[in-house]
């Protein structure tokens, strides 16, 4: 049974200019220029419900301790920053790094329907959730927001 690396970036048909860089590089674009060049911004899912919104946001690695949620002009900013370690530990060196959230920031503008009265936080098994609640009526604006 062969093993074929596959890259979730590369198009089905490759783009030709990607294809060139691979097959000189011998590897993927990211391999090429190490993991710190490709984009580590972490895939989020958005569930409305009747009476909230909910974001949920995949961070695996991550303590709840690297995480700042805060509220600014109307927009919900989500970010994350955490020192990379290249220590080597019993469990051996790397030989390829590929989870790489050592910072991002995501920003969501919010409508006038969420209550900033009504967004909590928390973090557990690698997922951000974020609850935002609609509003009732008018109520006054928070500005940050406790992880739980």
């Amino acid at each position: 049974m062969n093993l074929t690396k596959y890259n979730l970036f590369r198009p089905t048909k490759p783009l030709r200019m990607n294809q060139f860089l691979d097959d000189l590089a011998g590897s993927s674009f990211s391999d090429f220029f190490g993991a710190d060049f490709v984009s580590a911004t972490p895939s989020v899912n958005i569930v409305e419900n009747e009476d909230s919104f909910l974001i949920d946001v995949a961070a695996p690695g991550l303590k709840k301790d690297d995480f700042q949620v805060n509220l600014e002009n109307d927009n919900l900013v989500i970010s994350a920053s955490k020192k990379e370690s290249n220590e080597v530990d019993d469990k051996g060196k790397f030989t390829r790094r590929e989870f790489n959230y050592s910072s991002f920031r995501r920003s969501f503008h919010l409508s006038e329907e969420i209550s900033t009265d009504k967004i909590s936080a928390s973090y557990a098994n690698g997922i951000l959730s974020i609850q935002l609640g609609k509003k009732s009526e008018e109520e006054d604006k928070k500005t940050t927001i406790e992880i739980n």
